[in-house]
């Protein structure tokens, strides 16, 4: 079916060029034909200058799939600070608009909003992937022949931000906002108290009214508030009242895996903590603990726990322990930034499904800038978890430059497909590797130029019956 496509887009293309070439013999036969020919190019330049020039305004759009998900067309160049100031702004009335769950991209931590430039690719590509604009009105297709997820326009990313109830006040937002060129993170800045938290008497748990809220706080009770249902809690030791007691709240949840893994709270990674509920099953939560084995002034080695567990009981199913001396889960010059869970449709079998958790770095030198992102996959093994891949890289990015023009970069996005061969009764995985070579220079005019090369290259992993293994 392929082949047949490709003879019918090459036929098509040799007959457009054949009558491009009896198109041109016509006009070039009459002097009028050549004029009116001539004129109309003119006009075309002068509106297509005039619209790049002059009508091009900056736009936000928001997707309709993905509400997190913000595509910026004709940003400003260079991240100038109107770009940072229209995202910043972005940002602020999103979280006025008020917080509730949503469709989630694949890789997407829970609390966090995108923006990444709006790009189409040419309307009649076939296999050309889409650009970020197909995510306006489409999901994610994480598989088949042609593969679309954000993932792969990493190149198109201008912020991103994570957000969290404030430490001083739980009743408000916090939160994190990093500003990205295609070399990765060039600034980050803080946001602070951006929207209230709003709750009326409905929300408050039966059998206690407002003045009894204000009570039992006075008593030290702990308030706190559910980031996307709204929904107040009221925690009293090991109880919790609530108006909704058929599933764990996420903050209970995770104190209750922490407390089952006998971790003193103290030793807990807090900002590196990840939960996900299982799209395929809502009672089966993925929770990822990071444990602090050793820290100091900008370095920290951490154990992994990663378990399931039941989102209404909050018991553990299945656990994974890892030690910091095997997991490379460490930050010091290149500083571990965020630990997320992966759900999308990692198939191993025609029923065993994996789930992946991603591991995010970033160097922190401007003049020879570092970012990469691991995936490792997991299975349900007896009562345990068994890593069926380990930290095979999705995305690496280096570069050296002298921070002012001359440098070279190279971007390399890895992309997972399920094959529909296997390898010890396990599904073959097809990695198609994007990677694209970024040189810059000074040219004889002192301008800055940029060339950019793109290889797609496939690699293919299989299941030796213990891990999957690179095949060469």
């Amino acid at each position: 079916m392929e082949i047949i496509l490709i003879l019918f887009l090459i036929l098509l293309l040799i007959g457009i060029l054949l009558l491009g070439v009896r198109l041109f013999v016509w006009i070039s036969k009459g002097k009028i034909r050549i004029q009116t020919l001539c004129v109309l190019l003119v006009a075309v330049l002068i509106g297509v200058g005039g619209n790049h020039y002059f009508l091009k305004n900056m736009s936000i759009i928001q997707s309709k799939v993905y509400p997190d998900l913000y595509l910026i067309k004709h940003p400003e160049k260079e991240q100038s600070p109107l770009l940072h100031q229209a995202i910043r702004e972005q940002v602020k009335q999103h979280m006025s608009m008020g917080l509730s769950a949503s469709k989630k991209l694949a890789y997407q931590k829970k609390n966090s909003i995108f923006f990444y430039e709006y790009y189409k690719a040419f309307p009649i590509s076939v296999f050309q992937d889409e650009g970020t604009a197909y995510f306006l009105e489409n999901e994610e297709d994480l598989g088949g022949l042609v593969t679309e997820e954000l993932g792969m326009y990493t190149k198109y990313k201008l912020a991103e931000f994570h957000y969290f109830p404030c430490n001083d006040n739980l009743t408000q937002y916090c939160g994190e906002l990093e500003y990205f060129n295609e070399n990765g993170v060039i600034k980050s800045e803080s946001l602070h108290n951006l929207a209230v938290i709003k709750h009326t008497s409905k929300n408050v748990s039966p059998g206690f009214d407002k003045d009894s809220v204000h009570a039992l706080n006075n008593d030290k009770m702990h308030i706190a508030y559910d980031l996307f249902a709204n929904e107040l809690a009221i925690k009293h030791g090991d109880t919790i009242h609530t108006a909704n007691s058929t599933k764990l709240r996420d903050d209970t949840l995770i104190s209750s895996v922490i407390n089952a893994l006998d971790i003193a709270p103290s030793t807990v990674k807090n900002n590196l903590i990840a939960l996900k509920t299982n799209p395929k099953n809502p009672n089966e939560a993925i929770v990822i603990i990071p444990e602090i084995v050793d820290e100091g002034e900008q370095y920290f080695d951490l154990n992994s726990h990663i378990v399931l567990a039941n989102h209404q009981t909050g018991e553990i199913t299945h656990k994974y322990f890892e030690s910091s001396k095997t997991n490379q889960w460490v930050s010091d010059a290149i500083e571990l930034k965020e630990i997320s869970i992966d759900t999308a449709p990692y198939r191993m079998t025609e029923d065993l499904r994996a789930f992946g958790v991603r591991v995010r770095y970033s160097g922190m030198s401007r003049v020879n800038p570092y970012t990469s992102e691991t995936l490792s996959l997991f299975i349900k093994s007896n009562n345990g978890l068994k890593k069926v891949l380990d930290a095979y890289p999705v995305f690496d990015a280096v570069g050296r430059w002298d921070g002012n023009c001359s440098g070279e970069f190279t971007d390399t996005e890895n992309i997972f497909i399920v094959s529909d061969q296997k390898s010890n009764g396990f599904f073959d995985l097809k990695i198609k590797s994007h990677i694209t070579t970024t040189i810059d220079d000074i040219n004889t005019d002192g301008e800055c130029d940029t060339r950019e090369t793109l290889v797609i290259k496939t690699k293919k992993l299989k299941f030796d019956g213990v891990e999957y293994k690179l095949i060469n």
